[in-house]
């Protein structure tokens, strides 16, 4: 039984187990301010009330087990990070194609400046060599 006020039960968590067609109570105890603790035989869990919530516990490891609402809660939760991590992938992917595009246009450019600057050389050449001829028959 689950009392949060703890008025109408005398306490905020009890409970009762059937012995021989008598209830009994089951052993409840304060395992730190606000949270108290029993251990049900039947269902094979440690059963915590901790400061106004109810909370079921495996007893060889302690570990809470969570609701169902809170398992579903930490999918949602694996989902998103697993999404985001998906999105920084792509992002960084995305950043690396964009600076690769950019290496791409300035080799592209550095090599149009090299190719523009040996046709002017060349035709420099040209007109010194049509410059020397001309002077020549001079």
């Amino acid at each position: 039984r689950f009392d949060e006020t703890g008025d109408f039960h005398k306490t905020k968590l009890a409970a009762d187990r059937l012995i021989d067609g008598r209830y009994e109570p089951i052993a409840i105890v304060e395992i730190g301010e606000g949270v108290l603790q029993g251990y049900s035989a039947v269902l094979n869990l440690l059963i915590r009330w901790d400061h106004g919530q109810l909370q079921w516990y495996d007893p060889q490891t302690e570990e809470h087990i969570p609701t169902f609402e809170q398992e579903r809660e930490g999918r949602l939760a694996e989902r998103e990070a697993r999404l985001a991590a998906e999105e920084e992938r792509l992002a960084a992917q995305e950043g690396r194609r964009t600076a690769e595009e950019g290496r791409r246009t300035e080799r592209e450019a550095r090599l149009a400046e090299r190719e523009a600057r040996l046709m002017a050389e060349a035709r420099i050449r040209e007109l010194e060599a049509e410059i020397a001829r001309r002077d020549q028959t001079v």
